[in-house]
């Protein structure tokens, strides 16, 4: 087998595997509320592709699921709670008057706070990183040691949104290598998106 169909048998693999990836995070997402514990399964696998771990990608999402499943829904409700406080704050603030800018602008701050450790929280639960404070803490230190890597996250975050909401299909494309991009990002790693060798590699290598 030449070195030429090699290549186009490992870059086929890598668009399948990202390919299904997205789809186990849709169809989980998809639920609502399971979609943070999907985000967080979806980061840790691409992590391990970085690490090189060659295990299906059902089985790797599904594991990671399991193992970080609570803590991610946990996070997830406190964000929501969050949002909604937010939310009724802003109704309020509509009818203050003079005082409306002000109170409008903290609690735009606060939203972008909540991002900004929302776009870190992934990373930190895969991390080991337990307890809502504890993932709090852990975000922000994240955020404060590397505020670029945090906007690149949101804006990423944003952009699958806007991609989404003009083009749906493009939530089978997006996600995974956008979560591989971050990862590649805030672990300081060479940007590359690529996984194990594939089977046929192996052989003739």
């Amino acid at each position: 087998m030449t070195q030429h169909a090699l290549d186009l048998g490992a870059r086929a693999d890598v668009v399948v595997r990202y390919l299904w990836l997205n789809v186990l995070w849709l169809a989980v997402a998809l639920t609502i509320v399971g979609a943070p514990a999907a985000t967080v399964a979806m980061h840790a696998v691409t992590a391990e592709w970085a690490e090189g771990d060659e295990r299906p990608v059902a089985q790797r999402f599904f594991a990671a699921l399991r193992a970080t499943g609570l803590r991610a829904t946990a996070v997830g409700a406190a964000l929501a709670i969050v949002a909604s406080l937010v939310t009724m704050n802003v109704v309020i603030a509509a009818e203050m008057g003079p005082q409306a800018p002000f109170v409008l602008g903290g609690l735009g701050a606060v939203t972008l706070v909540t991002a900004l450790l929302a776009t870190g929280a992934p990373l930190v639960i895969t991390q080991g990183a337990r307890g809502i404070g504890g993932i709090a803490r852990a975000a922000a230190y994240r955020v404060a040691t590397q505020p670029a890597a945090a906007v690149v996250s949101l804006g990423l975050v944003l952009a699958i949104a806007l991609a989404a909401l003009s083009f749906p299909p493009s939530l089978l494309m997006l996600p995974a290598p956008c979560a591989q991009l971050v990862h590649s990002i805030r672990s300081k790693r060479r940007v590359a998106f690529h996984l194990p060798r594939t089977r046929s590699e192996r052989t003739y290598a």
